[in-house]
């Protein structure tokens, strides 16, 4: 698999897809949603289903959404990470698993991640290490196996991170 790190803005990446953390601020008795990003493009894009109440922001839960408005990803894929006061790297290395086992039954084979702001300094070595754990397949001598890997994963982050 091929790594690539970007400090582009996300609305810019041409993509496949373009997997976000969505977290978790509201109380227990009431979720409230939001993308881990400032970027206004991708808050847009994901406003619609978080607004519905579609995307909660409950761990792994995963949306997708098809030729999102304003971004240059073909689709956006909107990962749940759970609340926003107990997320870690060790929770975003499982959702960086979570969105490669998502993407290769539906044939993506490229796909950028966007690095939450708030994820601490290692939140880039978090995501290569889960999409790489993720992307193992065991059945490499089957005979009716069938060809699902990633090729490339982009990971989107800030210059300050």
């Amino acid at each position: 698999m091929k790594t690539d790190l970007s400090f582009s803005a996300p609305a810019q990446i041409e993509t496949e897809c373009l997997a976000v953390v969505v977290l978790d601020h509201g109380s227990k008795d009431r979720p409230e949603a939001k993308v881990a990003t400032s970027d206004a493009a991708v808050s847009d894009a994901a406003s619609e289903l978080l607004a519905s109440g579609e995307t909660t922001g409950k761990i792994f839960e995963t949306n997708l959404v098809h030729r999102p408005a304003r971004l240059k990803a073909k689709r956006l894929l909107l990962i749940g990470g759970g609340k926003a006061d107990s997320f870690t790297s060790s929770e975003l290395r499982k959702l960086a698993g979570a969105a490669v086992r998502f993407l290769k039954p539906k044939g993506i084979r490229s796909f950028a991640f966007l690095a939450p702001e708030n994820a601490g300094d290692d939140s880039v070595k978090a995501i290569v290490e889960g999409a790489f754990v993720a992307d193992f397949d065991p059945d490499t001598y089957k005979s009716d196996r069938k060809d699902q890997r990633i090729d490339a994963v982009t990971v989107v982050t800030r210059g300050d991170q």
